[in-house]
């Protein structure tokens, strides 16, 4: 505006938008255009000058420029994708191997790649440079795990791991794969693993955890109000054991689409509840009708979970697990009796109590302090675990860890 709109420099298309560029290269000197649409607002512009410079002229210039500014980021990744296409890789067994002269098993050959051998000392001092910094702190953890762990005279047996092994890749593949193993190993391919690799990598993680729970088992200390705790955790305030199975139906989600308004999301989301509840209620009444629980629950239960057992919940009914309404609601019902369709988190779901009785806190006083003791840590207090073991220490990354 201050120059009377004039633009000060050559004008340059980049930032504009493509239509709005075509437009003013079409116009012939001197002529104004129509109002156009760019950056936010219409733009009226008239060509005062036009300037051809032909290539020949600044060959030379543009040539001395591109070798100055280096390759583009796009040209750097397509040299590397000319150079790696059809990589092969073959790790070899030495590559995992431990024991025996430090000096003889970093000179072996622990990969080959397009069928020249690969010392190890080479993929190690890559592997320190390139990660180094990035994994110390993983590894600090798993050293100072392994010390506690000497230090009380717990150990870990390959048989001890193979088994955390193959419940963990279980339940991966129940969770994430519909209990497939082949459509697991499928993924495995696509992404270019295989299962031993896979097995290799969780391997020492697998290691750690079972260590961390050793360790927290060994220093556990449980008190008589942990006990009663446990006991009110598991029976209730009033000491009732509860047993039920379930009927999930879960409430579908729509996905959030481009330009899509959040009244049109809001009216998606009550449409997709509306229709699961109606969902439950249908089922509700085949139940009433006579048709078996168990038998709807494998067909029709969204909970992968309790569908395999028939509905059935794994151990207690617990109250504190669900939404206070539907806890409270199948507290109330008495043993063979079906309850309403119930709102959860995940969606609606049946309830019907299939046994309650009461479990007097001395009766059981004994079980629960043994279960206290031995139980399987959480998650949570093995991470508490290693990040305290950590905090306490010093790590000092030196030279040489890197190599010459």
């Amino acid at each position: 505006r201050e120059s009377g709109g004039r633009i000060r420099a050559k004008f340059r298309p980049p930032g504009w938008g493509a239509a709005f560029v075509e437009g003013v290269l079409a116009l012939p000197v001197g002529s104004i255009s129509m109002p156009m649409y760019a950056q936010g607002g219409y733009w009226i512009v008239r060509v005062e000058s036009v300037v051809e410079t032909p290539l020949e002229r600044v060959r030379e210039e543009l040539t001395r420029r591109l070798v100055e500014l280096g390759p583009e980021d796009f040209e750097v990744a397509a040299t590397i994708e000319l150079i790696t296409a059809g990589v092969e890789v073959e790790l070899l067994p030495q590559l995992f191997e431990s024991g025996g002269s430090v000096e003889r098993k970093l000179g072996e050959p622990g990969l080959r790649i397009n069928g020249l051998p690969v010392a190890r000392e080479e993929f190690a001092l890559w592997l320190a440079r390139a990660r180094g910094e990035h994994y110390v702190r993983d590894f600090a953890e798993h050293v100072l795990v392994e010390r506690r762990a000497r230090e009380l005279g717990l150990g870990a047996s390959d048989a001890e791991i193979g088994a955390r092994m193959d419940e963990f890749q279980q339940h991966m593949i129940t969770q994430s794969y519909k209990g497939s193993r082949e459509a697991w190993l499928a993924y495995m391919r696509a992404t270019g693993r295989d299962e031993a690799g896979w097995r290799r990598e969780w391997q020492r993680r697998l290691r750690i955890e079972v260590l961390c729970e050793k360790i927290l088992k060994a220093e556990r200390v449980v008190s008589d109000e942990d006990v009663r705790a446990r006991w009110r955790r598991d029976y209730g305030s009033e000491g009732r054991w509860i047993e039920a199975r379930m009927i999930l139906v879960p409430l579908a989600l729509p996905s959030l689409q481009p330009g899509q308004s959040r009244e049109e999301l809001e009216r998606e989301i009550a449409l997709a509840r509306t229709t699961a509840l109606a969902q439950a209620q249908a089922v509700r009444q085949r139940l009433v009708a006579g048709e078996d629980f168990a038998a709807l629950a494998r067909a029709l239960s969204g909970d992968l979970d309790t569908a395999t057992r028939g509905g059935r919940l794994d151990g207690r009914f617990r109250p504190d697990q669900w939404p206070g309404s539907v806890g409270a609601a199948v507290q109330r019902l008495a043993p063979g009796e079906l309850s309403a369709v119930l709102e959860t988190e995940r969606g609606f779901a049946l309830f019907e109590v299939t046994s309650s009785r009461l479990v007097p806190f001395e009766e059981v006083a004994g079980e629960l302090r043994r279960e206290l003791e031995t139980e399987r840590p959480a998650q949570g207090d093995l991470a508490g675990l290693r990040n305290l073991l950590v905090q306490k220490a010093r790590i000092v990354t030196t030279p040489g860890v890197y190599g010459q």
